[in-house]
């Protein structure tokens, strides 16, 4: 990780796109984020566009912007994030999930350093600096056609690698102790110790999901402790690798089953059930806004619930979008992330 940012560092110096390779979850926004605020171009905006998230029409938009639809804005242009982050930097995360008609009009602004806005008749002048982001498969996508060569190689003139968190375990104590840090700090409850078989536990597990499963166990943790980590495989953590499931969608059923058979907290067994599910509600939501960059609709779909009941959570739990954070393996401090306050209990 040293390598890398030193790699963040003279890409910085380098006003030019660059491609970041890397597994889901590994990091490959924050590292884009720092290359950003490494750079001349700190002081402007750092915009992230997530190619995955989008349909082609919407895409096109929030790209290039629109002008008139069938909302309260039908009257004037709403500018796209190109236009946004002029003299700053724009990140396209998952890029090969990019429509081939979107990467071909791509290739014309980032060799002509303008677009064409129809409905002005004229050309807007851009200064952006292109990030991008790919999986490990992104030779299969060249391969398949979904990614087009020339596109690629114009984003790939530099390319940085970030490593799975498995090549990197005497990061995950550190990790661990950030994100207790900061998720404590912003649910308000008080941080916890992380018992010596969670952390050999942790040690042994292979992070499939990288630093984002690893935030998101530690989310669990905060909530109910060594109980929750129970159910997950720490009561063998020899056997950690094969049991661990941090990810599994029926955590509000497993947690249930868990504090039913626990007398010894202070608070009433139907109180802490209910809390934990209303956390676990709440993360998920906050999960699928993150991984949607807040697009209500999508996350919605993701979930599989109505528009309409996204909203209400929305409301009910007051989330927000804080914005993006950095974190501590790669920059030494943290900001506040995408997150919510959750004022009193829901009703």
């Amino acid at each position: 990780m040293q390598k890398l940012r030193a790699q963040a560092e003279l890409l910085a110096q380098a006003d030019v796109p660059a491609l970041v390779v890397g597994e889901r979850g590994s990091g490959r926004d924050t590292t884009a984020l720092l290359i950003h605020k490494l750079s001349l171009r700190s002081g402007s905006r750092f915009l992230k566009v997530n190619c995955a998230a989008l349909p082609s029409h919407l895409l096109d938009k929030e790209l290039f912007g629109h002008y008139g639809d069938q909302s309260r804005y039908a009257d004037r242009s709403v500018a796209g994030k190109l236009e946004l982050c002029n003299g700053g930097t724009i990140f396209l995360d998952d890029v090969a999930e990019m429509p081939i008609s979107l990467q071909e009009q791509l290739i014309h602004v980032l060799h002509e350093k303008r677009f064409f806005k129809s409905e002005t008749g004229s050309y807007t002048d851009l200064d952006v600096r292109v990030l991008a982001a790919a999986d490990i498969s992104i030779e299969r996508a060249l391969s398949e056609k979904k990614l087009r060569e020339d596109f690629y190689y114009r984003l790939s003139a530099f390319t940085v690698h970030v490593p799975p968190l498995r090549q990197r375990k005497d990061e995950i104590p550190l990790l661990l102790q950030h994100f207790m840090h900061r998720l404590s700090r912003h649910y308000a409850l008080t941080a916890r110790e992380f018992s010596p078989a969670v952390l050999d536990a942790c040690q042994q597990y292979s992070w499939p999901g990288n630093v984002r499963e690893l935030e998101n166990f530690v989310k669990r943790y905060l909530m109910i402790g060594d109980q929750g980590a129970s159910f997950a495989g720490f009561n063998n953590p020899a056997s950690c690798s094969n049991e661990l499931h941090f990810r599994n969608v029926k955590l509000n059923s497993q947690l249930s089953e868990e504090f039913d058979q626990s007398s010894s907290e202070n608070k009433s067994l139907k109180s802490l059930v209910h809390d934990v599910k209303s956390s676990a509600e709440r993360n998920a939501i906050t999960a699928a806004l993150e991984k949607t960059g807040w697009n209500r609709k999508a996350a919605a779909r993701l979930l599989q619930i109505s528009y309409r009941t996204m909203l209400y959570k929305i409301e009910q739990y007051h989330m927000k979008d804080f914005g993006t954070y950095t974190s501590t393996f790669l920059t030494g401090g943290y900001r506040s992330g995408h997150g919510m306050k959750h004022n009193g209990k829901p009703s």
